[in-house]
């Protein structure tokens, strides 16, 4: 991973981290949520308050998030793979001639031949109906 790489995945780990850390003290805000703690002569901000006070456990909730964003773009490249690997060998088959509904372990008479391979150790193999 390259240094600029690097730096612009934490970047934006912290950027989104931040967001929806803040996201989460706005709504607790909005909804009445209670504070642990608050100092009896306290005339800061809630907010900075809440922030300060839920900062570990966002961590622990953003964590998931990244992970299960992770799964879910590795089963799409899977997924992506796999059919482009079905798509190959469909075109693969077509090119030698072979139906999709026949078995693939018999091509048709002569495909041997058209992709140059050696007739004399698939010449019986080559020439099934």
């Amino acid at each position: 991973m390259g240094r600029a790489h690097l730096d612009r995945a934490i970047g934006v780990h912290v950027t989104a981290f931040l967001l929806l850390s803040l996201s989460h003290c706005v709504l607790a805000g909005a909804v009445g949520g209670p504070l642990l703690a608050v100092p009896p002569h306290y005339a800061g901000s809630l907010l900075k308050l809440r922030f300060l006070e839920e900062f570990y456990s966002d961590i622990w909730m953003y964590r998931p998030l990244v992970c299960i964003k992770a799964l879910i773009d590795s089963h799409a490249r899977a997924r992506e793979s796999r059919f482009a690997a079905i798509a190959f060998k469909r075109r693969w088959n077509a090119r030698a001639g072979i139906s999709p509904r026949v078995d693939l372990g018999q091509p048709r008479k002569g495909a041997c031949r058209r992709f140059g391979w050696p007739s004399d150790a698939v010449t019986a193999w080559c020439s099934l109906p």
